[in-house]
């Protein structure tokens, strides 16, 4: 039996679409402080970076080593404009221009770059593979995934005993569990980047739900999840994925699967 319904008049109609509309502002709002909060986060420890760098460069009485030194400061300036231009093309999902990248090349740059940037109190090392890996992708892009995972890995080591943060490169051949817990993939040859840290680990719970951005409110310039969030993204659009390991008390791993080519593939 078909129950009455009563139309709504057109008062109630224009509350429901404001409150709707009104709702989804709210939500746009929350996005936008996360946003923003991200952004400051990310850019503050490039910054910091540039300012250490130029600092220590104006001790140097050694003309070759400031030279050198300067020459990274810029580097950094200049990757800090391409990171603000890729997240705006991400924001327009506009596909940014890809190269044949060597990612040992590419791990020894960031490795002088990282070391001005995080605390000194960090242990920090880089392994980088035997052989050469080679990706076809966006550098700026790479370079943003692992500044974004070393970053929030390094905000998990604050006042810790003996912190130590890891990045290691090697090649990775997809066995059958690999490509049935990653069902999107594709490839079955990637480099793997893993981003290992000795923090207290992270919870079984959050572990589920990490790459997606935290709208709190009360930010205090920590990661807000915007740095996980980008990263996993540019790496799905590289045909990639990215893989949490963690244990209490233990640490955390992020592995980050990147298709690996043949150089002399590309024509």
């Amino acid at each position: 039996m078909q129950k009455n319904v009563k139309p709504l008049d057109t008062t109630q109609i224009k509350e429901l679409v404001l409150d709707a509309y009104q709702s989804c502002q709210a939500q746009n709002m929350q996005i936008l402080r996360a946003l923003v909060a991200g952004m400051t986060h990310d850019f503050n420890n490039v910054l910091t970076g540039i300012l250490g760098t130029i600092e220590l460069a104006q001790m140097k009485s050694n003309p070759k080593e400031k030279k050198e030194m300067l020459e990274s400061a810029y580097k950094q300036g200049f990757h800090a404009a391409e990171m603000m231009k890729q997240t705006i093309l991400f924001s327009r999902q506009i596909s940014p221009n890809k190269e044949l990248i060597e990612l040992n090349q590419l791990l020894n740059t960031l490795k002088k770059i990282t070391r001005f940037i995080l605390s000194k109190d960090i242990n920090l090392d880089f392994i980088i593979s035997k052989a050469p890996l080679h990706i076809w992708a966006n550098i700026s892009q790479v370079q943003q995934i692992l500044f974004n995972l070393i970053h929030h890995a390094a905000d998990t080591l604050e006042d810790m005993d003996n912190a130590a943060l890891t990045v290691q490169l090697h090649r990775f051949e997809a066995n059958q569990a690999f490509m049935q817990r990653n069902p999107t993939l594709s490839e079955t040859t990637f480099a793997r980047i893993d981003i290992q840290n000795n923090s207290k680990g992270i919870a079984k719970e959050s572990i589920e739900n990490i790459f997606e951005l935290c709208l709190t409110s009360n930010q205090t310039g920590k990661d807000t999840g915007l740095g996980l969030v980008v990263a996993y993204a540019i790496v799905q659009e590289h045909g990639g994925i990215i893989e949490v390991e963690s244990q209490a008390e233990k640490g955390s791993c992020f592995s980050v699967y990147l298709p690996l080519i043949k150089k002399d593939s590309i024509t």
